[in-house]
């Protein structure tokens, strides 16, 4: 218990250049925890020297109790991970000493590393990110429209050419009525001027006129 309060303290030394190093007895389980704030995006690097006899695991977990590891790295070396953090509290990060199956021989103490550094997901790239997600089922609307618009912009143009020819016979019909109008009185005019030559001829030769 006292080991674990005093790694505690020493983590804040994750977040320099060396990190923090400390002893693993044979086949226990040693942690440590630091707090973090909810958006923080953790990385870091582990180190474990390597024995034939026996076997370390790296795990990461979050601050809710009995939840599973965010990271586990089995029969852990060299390595790096990251996190990103979605609650406020302490993470644990322990390492597990166990036999290896079928190997004897004399286990030993191990010193490992650990170094960690912490940054902030910044408003801008979150909002960039809903952005995008949010782009997303906008830009397939807009792609199932493109076909209707293309067939809106084909019925337009008919229905400008019907106008068009709408207009043109109207105009048309404008101009035949006027022209049958103007011959009907020509016409009417020229038959009763033929009606009354007629008759003056007609009335002369019986002598009326």
């Amino acid at each position: 218990m006292q080991a674990l309060v005093l790694l505690g303290v020493v983590l804040g030394c994750l977040f320099g250049a060396e990190g923090v190093q400390f002893d693993v007895e044979p086949a226990t389980k040693q942690c440590i925890s630091q707090d973090f704030s909810q958006g923080q995006i953790i990385h870091g690097t582990f180190k474990v020297p390597q024995i034939p006899v026996m076997k370390m695991t790296f795990r990461i977990y979050p601050p809710e109790k009995d939840a599973e590891a965010i990271f586990t790295e089995d029969d852990a070396t060299d390595g790096s991970y990251a996190f990103t953090t979605h609650s406020d509290g302490n993470y644990k990060f322990c390492f597990i000493d166990t036999p290896r199956e079928g190997v004897r021989g004399k286990p030993v103490t191990r010193r490992v590393q650990l170094t960690a550094k912490e940054a902030w997901i910044t408003p801008n790239d979150d909002e960039d990110t809903v952005e995008k997600e949010e782009l997303e089922p906008v830009q397939q609307r807009f792609m199932g429209l493109e076909p209707k618009v293309e067939t809106l912009k084909v019925a337009l143009k008919e229905l400008r050419m019907r106008e068009a020819r709408h207009r043109d016979t109207s105009e048309s019909t404008s101009v035949r009525i006027s022209v049958f109008s103007v011959l009907s009185i020509l016409i009417v005019v020229v038959c009763g001027g033929l009606q009354v030559w007629h008759l003056r001829r007609f009335f002369k030769k019986k002598k009326i006129l």
